[in-house]
Order: C-alpha cells, then sequence, then structure tokens
C-alpha cells in the first residue's frame, strides 16, 4: 500500500496516538467502488513517533515511526503501533549485548 507522513505540531504522544486511532476508525468505514462494484473494507495501519521522546533529530522521529508502521503490518496489520522510545531502544541493545542495565 502506499505510505504518507502526517505531522501534527507540538501534538503530545496522547494526542498524535488518538488522532491516528481516529483516522483509522474513519479510514474503515469508507465505501470504495469501481466500476459499480464494492472494493471491501479498507484498512490503515500506521506508525506513531514524536519528538524527542522518539528521536532528537527529523531523521531518528522517522525512522521511529516507520518502523512502528513495518511492526503494524507485521502484527496483522489495521492498527496503531506507537514507536519504541529512545530509552526503551537503548535498554533493548544493552540487553542483546548481555550487559547490566
Amino acid at each position: 500500500g502506499e505510505e504518507f507522513l502526517l505531522i501534527p505540531p507540538e501534538a503530545s504522544m496522547q494526542v498524535t496516538t488518538e488522532r491516528a486511532e481516529n483516522l483509522r476508525q474513519d479510514y474503515k468505514s469508507l465505501s470504495v467502488h469501481r466500476r459499480g462494484q464494492s472494493l471491501g473494507a479498507a484498512t490503515l495501519s500506521l506508525g506513531v513517533a514524536v519528538f524527542p521522546v522518539h528521536g532528537t533529530t527529523a531523521n531518528a522521529v522517522l525512522k521511529a515511526a516507520d518502523a512502528a508502521l513495518y511492526c503494524a503490518k507485521a502484527n496483522g496489520r489495521d492498527r496503531v503501533i506507537v514507536g519504541q522510545a529512545l530509552e526503551e531502544r537503548a535498554h533493548v541493545a544493552m540487553a542483546s549485548e548481555g550487559r547490566d542495565l
């Protein structure tokens, strides 16, 4: 499917996640037809990331949102997934290296 980016300026994690969920629900209610026939229910998978929780640069936040999007797709689609925060990623990296936290 297609991918696009929404940037709600200065929105909190909670507001951004709620907006993503509302968008997902609204998209699901669309009725798409082609040549007079319904194409069936449409679904939307979304990855959410916010600055600075998920990155301190635009590129880092985009990567976190992209990773969350692919996680949503891999886990059955039609869902909102919040990206892994920087602190969580650091703990996971340290644990995978066998270092104590």
